[in-house]
């Protein structure tokens, strides 16, 4: 059996999304992997069909870094939920412009999408990646009267007239702590830069 039948069927076809020259390149040049991951986004977004989804690219403040978001409006009214993307590729490729998915997502779920172009290896780190993505899920909360959505909403509204906001068993909800937040301490034992 190949390594290609130990796929399930149903995605499969990612593996042929990228030229082979690609993959091997993520391990030997990720410049060029980057490179070769730019070409073929644009070309598949010059071949998406029209949508009226709005897209809207903008830089926030994170950790120590600024930090480059697409944000994916659905045509509608408000409130709408939210979700925060964080692009495929090992943490070594992607774009924040995942146009395909983010589009389809905001179309098909109805809600506002933020993808994160967080910092990618080997030049950062894992940490500096979710660093990123913590920045972006912080600001998504904190903007997110903006996006009409209307948890976030009410909960805003109860912290400034002084109360806590109410807990929801079962619902993730971050605790946002502003741009410059830290992350938990975390064992980077196995982390060679850390060792």
């Amino acid at each position: 059996m190949s390594f290609i039948d130990k796929i399930d069927p149903e995605v499969v076809h990612a593996i042929y999304e990228h030229p082979p020259e690609r993959y091997i390149a993520i391990g030997d040049d990720p410049p060029l992997a980057r490179e070769m991951t730019l070409e073929s986004n644009l070309e598949m977004r010059a071949g998406l069909p029209p949508t009226d989804v709005t897209i809207e690219e903008l830089t926030i403040p994170g950790q120590d870094c600024d930090v480059p978001l697409a944000i994916y409006q659905p045509p509608g009214p408000a409130p709408r939920g939210g979700l925060l993307w964080l692009h495929g590729g090992g943490y070594i490729v992607g774009l924040a412009r995942d146009d395909a998915r983010c589009i389809e997502i905001a179309e098909v779920v109805g809600c506002t999408v933020v993808s994160v172009d967080y910092r990618l290896a080997p030049e950062a780190t894992y940490r500096e990646s979710i660093a990123d993505s913590f920045a972006a899920l912080n600001w998504m909360v904190e903007k997110c009267r903006r996006f009409g959505n209307r948890y976030g909403a009410r909960r805003h509204r109860r912290r400034e007239r002084g109360r806590r906001p109410e807990r929801r068993s079962g619902a993730l909800q971050p605790r946002p702590q502003g741009a410059g937040a830290r992350l938990p301490d975390v064992d980077l034992s196995h982390d060679r830069r850390h060792a």
